[in-house]
């Protein structure tokens, strides 16, 4: 997976409740990597939902707004690659899904539409 967005700070801690902070290059570097992080230590299915909701608590639909959408549309990507079910569509906003995943308390189950659509999708 390629990241064709500016990123800043990536692995440092980032305060959520530092609005001075919150700036896209910040956000991006952040979400590259976490992803950099589940991609190495090949994580999937429940121990990927786990530790997306770790690392992700907190955050609002507001503050993944302020990302790029192609580091939204990374992040979207790897998770439905590996398990985790998201919403997606047109008009359906890609911060909008990775916020209600935060709230899941299991996997959810696939729609077979979706299953046939991640099957022909190229990794």
């Amino acid at each position: 997976m390629s990241y064709l967005f500016k990123t800043e700070g990536e692995g440092d801690e980032i305060d959520i409740t530092n609005a001075e902070i919150l700036t896209q290059l910040r956000i991006n570097g952040c979400i590259k990597y976490t992803i950099e992080v589940y991609k190495s230590g090949n994580k999937h299915d429940k121990g990927l939902l786990n530790d997306y909701q770790g690392d992700f608590a907190g955050w609002t639909e507001q503050i993944f707004d302020i990302a790029h959408k192609t580091a939204l549309k990374c992040s979207r990507d790897h998770l439905k690659r590996n398990g985790i079910f998201m919403h997606s569509g047109s008009g359906y906003k890609i911060s909008r899904g990775l916020v209600k995943i935060l709230d899941y308390d299991r996997l959810h189950e696939w729609p077979e539409d979706e299953i046939l659509k991640m099957m022909n999708t190229d990794p």
